[in-house]
């Protein structure tokens, strides 16, 4: 790598800075931005099988497995 370095001419600036940009938007654009939704009281969910209260993103009681709706 030092090597490498040392051998940079001065013509190579260009071209370091432009692959510099697109590794950042590669990075950038692949990030997740989506976040787990948050639990607030009126989409959470209550399992008629056991009474487990669940986010509202939750399809399966983790308790018992029933369904919910």
């Amino acid at each position: 790598m030092v090597y490498y370095l040392a051998t940079l001419n001065d013509s190579d600036g260009p071209l370091l800075i432009a692959l510099a940009v697109a590794a950042l938007v590669v990075i950038l654009a692949t990030s997740s931005t989506k976040k787990r939704p948050t639990m607030t009281a009126d989409r959470a969910h209550t399992c008629r099988g056991c009474g487990t209260v669940h986010p509202g993103y939750a399809n399966f009681c983790r308790r018992c497995g029933h369904r919910l709706n």
